[in-house]
């Protein structure tokens, strides 16, 4: 609940918005706020400009909107408190990006990958622990924005990664996505995070070495 009174950008009092509006500075702003804003800095940066926070209205004016690295943020502190119960096995699910945990070298979670129009499981990949995230037009049409142009980003059907951080396998999903092409390479830049693409056509790419099961 905090996390959404202070970054919601569906409440006209949220801090994120009261920012966006110039009604509220950084610097007084929720420590919460300035923590995110700052990673969001870091994923932009990294991702060289794949992943940005402020993207354009219709209008073309710049709007502040951290949902993209806000929910794995969000979801892996969320994690970090049910994953302290001992003898669990934990997976947390926040909108299709998961989080798992093992307890005591059980079995690992299997985690799915959606046909396109979400008609079924494509592939299934296996993850005792870590994060799994992937960005995509199944769910929301196409609502991923490439900041460079500020147009639609239609390249792929889903992409999906996978990785230590939920926070940062969300981010390299989005970027990836929007770089299109050889979007699985690309992700392999980042240590100890891999890629599976899936294009219009309904085939996957994977990175070297991946473990995917096809359904």
């Amino acid at each position: 609940r905090r996390v959404d009174e202070l970054f919601s950008t569906y409440r006209s009092d949220s801090q994120i918005n009261l920012i966006d509006v110039g009604r509220l500075s950084l610097v007084d702003a929720d420590p919460l706020v300035r923590e995110v804003l700052n990673l969001a800095e870091q994923a932009e940066v990294l991702t060289d400009g794949l992943f940005c926070v402020r993207l354009p209205w219709s209008d073309g004016s710049p709007h502040l909107d951290p949902s993209g690295i806000v929910k794995g943020w969000a979801a892996e502190r969320a994690f970090g408190i049910v994953e302290r119960l001992e003898q669990h096995d934990v997976c947390l699910n926040a909108g299709g990006d998961v989080v798992v945990g093992t307890a005591g070298g059980g079995a690992p979670w299997r985690v799915g990958i959606e046909q396109p129009g979400g008609n079924g499981v494509l592939a299934v990949l296996e993850r005792a622990d870590g994060a799994v995230a992937t960005s995509g037009t199944s769910a929301r049409g196409r609502h991923l924005v490439d900041p460079r142009s500020g147009s639609r980003a239609d390249p792929l059907a889903s992409m999906t990664v996978v990785g230590p951080s939920l926070m940062w396998a969300d981010v390299l999903a989005t970027a990836a996505f929007v770089h299109g092409g050889d979007a699985v390479r690309w992700v392999q830049r980042f240590p100890g995070y891999q890629g599976v693409s899936l294009d219009h056509a309904g085939r996957l790419a994977a990175s070297d070495g991946f473990a995917l099961s096809v359904a």
